[in-house]
């Protein structure tokens, strides 16, 4: 059997370190990608919409107020339809959609994630102090969740990705404008805003 010419060699050495190359670099990046920033924005994300999609929803169901339907109904929507993007996201990057840690590294409410008891009172608190409670969460919700957006578009690889977080950012400071409208009809106050939104 005759040898390989000396290029063909070559050419097959440099082919096949090319191939191991990009095999190491792959290992390395699904071992770090539970880590990885697109990995947590996409996880910490998904958990802040699920929670804005339950809170409208309970709003939606108890409100006679067209205004307010209208709005829990939009929201609702736009964050199930991103939150159902992350998740085929975290699936097709072939990590599991939750991690190990607590969610947002335990540090949701500083992101304007909404208690378990008041999410209960927007099924229990009269209609009335629902609807305001609704907005004032809403709004806490969106301001922590435009830093989250805003942090992630700095960090984040993957441009799509980096795209969805523009987008949230555009689109909840947007709602947040209606949001304190609304609350200023009813002569009601904001909560406290996520540290970063008072300065």
């Amino acid at each position: 059997m005759n040898a390989l010419p000396l290029w063909a060699r070559a050419v097959a050495s440099a082919l096949l370190a090319l191939v191991a190359t990009l095999l190491v670099l792959e290992l390395l990046e699904r071992g770090r990608g539970n880590a990885s920033a697109d990995v947590t924005f996409a996880r910490d994300m998904s958990a802040h919409h699920a929670q804005a999609v339950q809170m409208s929803m309970i709003l939606h169901a108890r409100t006679h107020d067209p205004q307010l339907r209208t709005l829990a109904l939009d929201i609702a929507l736009t964050q199930q339809a991103q939150l159902g993007m992350m998740h085929g996201w975290l699936q097709a990057w072939n990590v599991p959609i939750a991690g190990r840690g607590p969610i947002m590294r335990g540090m949701g409410e500083s992101m304007g994630m909404a208690t378990a008891e008041q999410i209960a009172a927007l099924s229990s608190a009269p209609l009335e102090e629902a609807e305001t409670l609704y907005l004032q969460l809403m709004l806490r919700h969106h301001q922590g969740g435009i830093l989250m957006a805003e942090g992630a578009a700095l960090e984040v690889r993957r441009p799509y990705l980096r795209e969805l977080a523009r987008k949230m950012v555009e689109g909840q400071r947007s709602e947040t404008g209606l949001l304190e409208a609304m609350l200023r009809e009813r002569r009601a106050q904001p909560l406290p805003a996520p540290e970063a939104h008072r300065h």
